[in-house]
């Protein structure tokens, strides 16, 4: 993932490289305490999955996202997600992956200026 570019909408001192390493890194290592460092009091997150464990797809809120977060990881005590792409927009960024079940997942993240996401959404491929 070196060398990414873009996100000029974002704060001065962002380092999106180091974003996406440590988002990922937080995923892998199934700390949520530094997923959710990444995520803004006002998130609003829609993930097809999400319906499974909240009975929605949208789930709003720092405190409903670490439940949902931390109920998906229970289920999925072997999850892991192996990049595959960065791409970038003024203010958000999408990153492409695979899951340990070989799942291809697209999310789009919209952060704010310090680099917190304020909206996220998930769509997952065969």
């Amino acid at each position: 993932m070196n060398g990414v570019r873009g996100m000029s909408g974002m704060g001065d001192g962002f380092d999106l490289d180091r974003w996406v390493h440590d988002w990922y890194d937080g995923w892998n290592r199934h700390d949520l305490d530094a997923v959710m460092s990444h995520v803004a009091p006002e998130v609003v997150f829609r993930s097809p999955t999400a319906a499974r464990v909240t009975g929605h797809h949208t789930v709003r809120g720092t405190d409903a996202l670490r439940e949902y977060w931390r109920a998906a990881l229970e289920r999925q005590p072997d999850l892991h997600f192996t990049p595959i792409e960065v791409l970038t927009g003024p203010e958000w960024v999408l990153l492409r992956y695979r899951t340990q079940r070989g799942v291809a997942v697209g999310e789009l993240m919209v952060l704010d200026v310090s680099g917190r996401m304020i909206e996220g959404i998930v769509a997952h491929g065969q």
